[in-house]
């Protein structure tokens, strides 16, 4: 028919679940578009102009640091991730931010459910948790704290 496309999008690799090696005749039907992972500009870029009248500069930069963060350190050789923060969990977490959470509540939502907690304090959950502390406020308590003390509440992670 006139002026009809099709549009296919493919999530090929092993860290997706049940992903198949697609026939190569198949494949020889489209065009192959590769799309690299934002950059932290892009990534600050495009949550700006989505969110921008509605959550700060400020916590977007920050947004976007801890999603550079993830994937600079899951690509790196030695790195300590398996997985990493998408564009689709940061716009997730604008949403929310959006709609009144704060950034540590977001992160509990749309980024902690992601990384493993296994092993403790050398989990990828605690390396993320550590990556996202790095942009609360001063004023706030550390994510870590499982004491009883209270006068200093932790941030519910």
């Amino acid at each position: 028919a006139a002026n009809v496309s099709f549009i296919a999008t493919a999530n090929i690799g092993t860290e997706y679940t049940s992903t198949r090696v697609l026939d190569r005749a198949l494949m020889d039907r489209f065009e192959i578009i590769e799309v690299d992972i934002l950059s932290l500009s892009q990534e600050e870029d495009l949550l700006q102009k989505r969110y921008g009248n509605k959550v700060s500069t400020s916590l977007i930069h920050a947004v976007a640091d801890i999603a550079d963060a993830t994937r600079k350190e899951w690509r790196s050789e030695e790195g300590k991730l398996s997985t990493m923060i998408s564009t689709r969990m940061t716009v997730r977490v604008c949403e929310l931010l959006a709609d009144g959470f704060s950034l540590s509540e977001a992160a509990e939502v749309a980024i902690i459910p992601f990384f493993d907690a296994s092993g403790g304090a050398d989990s990828e959950r605690t390396f993320v948790k550590q990556i996202i502390q790095k942009h609360m406020a001063t004023e706030m308590k550390d994510i870590f704290n499982t004491g009883n003390d209270a006068s200093n509440e932790a941030i519910p992670f």
